[in-house]
């Protein structure tokens, strides 16, 4: 068999291999290119390309941070220097359609038996998708982290709050406030307010909060909370709406759905700074999918912004202090992901950008609770001689806690964990009426802490406050009633008003 004919069969071969395969001379000259890697980089139409130069026109090589690389460390060039390298990974530009694929190249030096180079090859993997899926993985885990994350910072601003919050009112409960200072501390108090809902947010981006479900009527639901999210927006801005005759229940929680709509209006308006037209359209619509309520806004913007479509794909994306707006998209975004639901984003060079929001509609209707009939008179408890364990870890929010009781008549024996509760119980002449705990502590919970005092006081009062999630006692398979909570941060009213319902309740 010839040399020709080897050459021949080899080309045959190569040809129909699915990698890309590229054979040259040490002159430059291309001997094959095989259809594999024409396809990849989009040749198939161009056959003139028949040595390093011409291809060295034709190509856009960047590296993997999207940096154009200089030309001598192309693979090819590197090759012509008698340099050999393995997956060696690079960004190369699809030629026909512009597509930048992820190509892995190896290149290798062919000598002959005198162990002179004859030729020079290098294979040509395609490695994109698994490129990207790789990419994917990474960001699912570092977007996993940030959710965790944000979960124990929103715990520990709950606790700050809730001292913060309780010890502002203990002072606002004085009667000989210097009115040199009111204005100081209602500015404090409104500061407090929003770090509170900051925290909430937190607590939302973290996937964490859990949801309250109630029937939901759309349009009266949206006719309601949209005149009072009106006013929020800038004279400069005025929105349209149009409403859907059709009506749909939806089973979700109302907050969340006031925090997507406010939210997603504050988003659209910060878009355009200089003022404009919003359009708002709500109403319910039915596809291949289901029945969904569907909420349509859209901005009076003309030019495609990438960057916030990014944004949406990779959550905590943005780069600097301007883009924080967007976190007010996230939400809308989260939001609608936890009842469900989906967010997407549609732009029109003509028309502007219009942000449209599905979330499933409720089918089974069932007859809504009389809440009237459910209020019955609780009795006021009567302070003297009464008595509360109060168990808390977090040294801060005991001590205020404490006072609170102590200024309204308790008597009150406090304990930093399960444990010392139960040895301070033990050696107590009083017996409690109530017990205020923490739930999830170290060592023993508040729950095991509950039924361990209720084998010694099976008549005690018990009174839940904390920080977490309800998520977060099912993954550490704490089993609570929940009408038995207090979150945190609350105000000094609420958490006076909860111990007298506990200690009245029958």
């Amino acid at each position: 068999m010839t040399t020709g004919e080897l050459s021949s069969q080899l080309k045959t071969i190569l040809q129909q291999v699915d990698q890309g395969v590229v054979i040259l001379t040490l002159q430059g000259d291309i001997l094959l290119m095989n259809l594999a890697y024409q396809k990849m980089l989009g040749f198939e139409n161009n056959s003139a390309i028949s040595s390093v130069s011409e291809l060295l026109k034709c190509l856009s090589v960047n590296d993997m941070d999207d940096v154009a690389i200089k030309q001598d460390q192309w693979p090819v060039c590197r090759l012509m220097r008698g340099e050999t390298f393995e997956n060696y990974l690079l960004k190369v530009t699809n030629v026909h359609n512009s597509r930048s694929i992820v190509a892995s190249y190896n290149g290798s030096l062919v000598k002959d038996e005198a162990g002179n180079v004859e030729y020079l090859v290098f294979l040509v993997q395609d490695r994109t998708k698994e490129y990207y899926m790789q990419l994917q993985k990474i960001k699912n885990s570092r977007f996993e982290t940030i959710v965790r994350l944000s979960g124990r910072i929103a715990y520990q601003y709950k606790n700050l709050l809730t001292v913060l919050e309780g010890n502002l009112d203990i002072i606002l409960q004085e009667e000989d406030i210097p009115s040199s200072i009111s204005p100081a501390l209602k500015q404090i108090e409104t500061a407090l307010e929003r770090a509170a809902l900051l925290t909430e947010n937190l607590h939302i981006l973290s996937g964490q909060k859990n949801l309250v479900y109630q029937l939901i009527q759309w349009n009266v639901y949206l006719e309601q909370k949209l005149n009072e999210i009106i006013e929020m927006l800038p004279e400069n801005i005025s929105l349209e709406l149009v409403w859907d005759q059709a009506t749909c229940h939806l089973n979700a929680d109302a907050e969340y759905i006031k925090q997507l709509l406010t939210s997603l209006i504050q988003y659209t308006a910060a878009a355009v700074p200089k003022g404009g037209k919003l359009s708002l359209n709500a109403g319910c619509t039915k596809d291949e999918t289901g029945e969904w309520a569907e909420l349509r806004i859209k901005d009076t913007r003309t030019t495609q912004n990438i960057r916030e479509q990014q944004l949406l794909q990779e959550p905590f994306g943005f780069r600097s202090e301007s883009e924080a707006v967007h976190l007010d998209l996230l939400l809308c975004y989260c939001i609608a992901k936890q009842h469900g639901g989906s967010l997407d984003w549609v732009t029109d060079p003509e028309e502007g950008v219009c942000i449209k929001v599905k979330l499933p509609c409720f089918h089974k209707h069932e007859p809504a609770r009389d809440s009237a009939a459910a209020v019955h008179e609780i009795a006021k408890p009567a302070l003297k001689n009464t008595s509360i364990l109060l168990v808390e870890d977090e040294d801060t929010v005991r001590n205020m806690l404490c006072e609170i009781l102590q200024n309204q008549g308790y008597q009150v024996y406090t304990a930093v964990s399960g444990k010392d509760a139960l040895t301070l119980l033990a050696d107590m002449n009083a017996t409690p009426s109530l017990l205020v705990t923490d739930v999830i502590m170290p060592g023993m919970s508040g729950v095991e802490l509950a039924e361990n005092v209720k084998r010694t006081l099976p008549d005690i009062k018990v009174l839940y406050i904390t920080g977490y999630t309800y998520r977060a006692f099912e993954e550490q398979n704490v089993k609570i009633d929940e009408s038995n909570i207090l979150s945190k941060p609350f105000k000094m009213t609420t958490f006076i008003e909860r111990v007298h319902d506990a200690l009245g309740s029958p």
